[in-house]
């Protein structure tokens, strides 16, 4: 069954974080190659570590307090978003993803015909938490 993307949610903790549109969950699984002589000519390979990213894009709201104010100054401090800062996205109300995490970068978009736009990059940082 399709999800409709209207129902999913941001959260820095509690706090929904404004006028964001458009969420990419980006997780990764290392592949350490192991191949050796006994590996009939054929690559081998084990699972590695873990990682993932969370980029999250839409409208700037400067006076989000609790949402784009906080990535912001976690950006520009360097300040892990955890316990009651740490992001969390759910893909229909219930079923997402959450970990502790770094603001990586972000770029505030101005158009001249169009409206501030926004984009955030969350590197997580620890384990990353299946939510259901």
């Amino acid at each position: 069954m399709a999800l409709n993307g209207c129902g999913v949610t941001i959260k820095l903790g509690t706090n929904d974080i404004a006028g964001i549109n458009n969420i990419t969950f980006d997780p990764t699984l290392d592949q350490l190659d192991v191949t050796d002589f006994d590996s009939s000519c054929e690559r081998e390979f084990i699972p590695g570590l873990s990682s993932g990213t969370i980029t999250i894009a839409g409208d700037y709201e400067p006076t989000d307090t609790n949402g784009q104010v906080v990535l912001v100054n976690a950006w520009k401090n360097k300040t892990l978003l955890t316990t009651t800062t740490k992001p969390a996205f759910t893909v229909d109300g219930t079923n997402g993803f959450s970990a502790d995490a770094y603001v990586s970068s972000f770029s505030i978009n101005p158009t001249v015909e169009g409206k501030v736009t926004v984009t955030y990059t969350l590197q997580l940082t620890g384990a990353i938490s299946i939510l259901s």
